[in-house]
């Protein structure tokens, strides 16, 4: 595990379908967007390396990025990713969800539960840190913020990214 209090992790970490899924019925110019990867992959393997933190990534495509605790929470399957229908995704069987589940979102969940309980473990400091890029402009409106920052109980941190995002021009 890294020397910094920060585990990184991106769920959105890359643009590999599980072989069984196929191309999920989407044109080979939709592989290439953001619905189907995501640069925060290279900022977050680079940045990760130097800092010599911890990091935990799902190299997956993106329609099945959304690899939040509860799997079961419908946008965990999306069948549309902005505007474009995701094929794959619909009319899923229950057998199909559960195969998905264990395939892709269970073991990655594992993997953070594992690298959060080590560090519990060692008494580390730990500020976790789920990392996702967004484009500017979503469902075809220029979006008015260049960041957002998500918190869940301690405002400490997320106050203090607030605070460097709105001095910086270079983010806008």
């Amino acid at each position: 595990m890294g020397a910094s209090p920060f585990v990184i992790m991106v769920d959105h970490a890359g643009h590999r379908i599980p072989k069984r899924l196929g191309d999920l019925g989407l044109p080979a110019s939709e592989l290439l967007r953001h619905i189907a990867w995501d640069i925060a992959l290279w900022k977050w393997r680079s940045g990760c390396r130097r800092a010599r933190r911890a990091a935990v990534g799902a190299n997956l495509f993106s329609p099945d990025h959304r690899l939040q605790p509860r799997s079961k929470v419908p946008t965990s399957i999306p069948r549309t990713s902005e505007s474009i229908d995701i094929p794959g995704n619909m009319r899923l069987a229950e057998a199909e969800v559960a195969a998905r589940r264990a395939e892709i979102f269970e073991p990655y969940h594992e993997r953070v539960r594992a690298v959060l309980d080590g560090r519990v473990a060692e008494k580390r400091s730990t500020i976790l840190v789920a990392q996702h890029t967004m484009t500017d402009a979503y469902k075809g409106a220029r979006r008015e913020m260049h960041a957002a920052v998500l918190y869940n109980r301690d405002r400490r941190f997320a106050g203090l990214v607030l605070d460097a995002l709105r001095a910086s021009r270079a983010w806008l």
